[in-house]
């Protein structure tokens, strides 16, 4: 190849290839949706990181689980939220309400960014 003759044949490679030959069209994701995969990946290491370091907590992420299933929560000192369908399985919100029980076990500056954010935050936890 590369002693070859020069040619002008051209490989395509391209958007613009691509769609000619028919590969269907995919818009690209928002910065607000892969923030969002962010926070839920970052979320799951802080559930996972927290049940390797305290095995009882499993039980308690289970059972967060099953009642975010049915659309409400109550937490601790009278907060019920409603949690709509789409959110149900959110990583994100499991963690903040696992660790809205226990507190003292949420990493460094968590609750500051909870708050930040307008979460609601234990008073136990300054």
């Amino acid at each position: 190849m590369r002693n070859d003759r020069p040619t002008s044949l051209r490989r395509g490679h391209g958007f613009h290839e691509a769609r000619a030959a028919g590969a269907p069209f995919i818009s690209p994701r928002s910065g607000y949706a892969m923030q969002r995969d962010l926070k839920e990946r970052h979320s799951q290491k802080i559930l996972n990181d927290l049940v390797k370091l305290e095995p009882a907590m499993k039980a308690l992420v289970a059972e967060t689980m099953r009642v975010m299933k049915t659309g409400w929560l109550q937490l601790p000192k009278g907060h019920l939220w409603q949690i709509p369908p789409e959110h149900c399985f959110s990583a994100h919100l499991l963690c903040y309400f696992v660790l809205f029980c226990q507190p003292k076990l949420a990493p460094p500056g968590y609750w500051e960014d909870m708050a930040k954010y307008g979460y609601d935050v234990p008073p136990q936890s300054n």
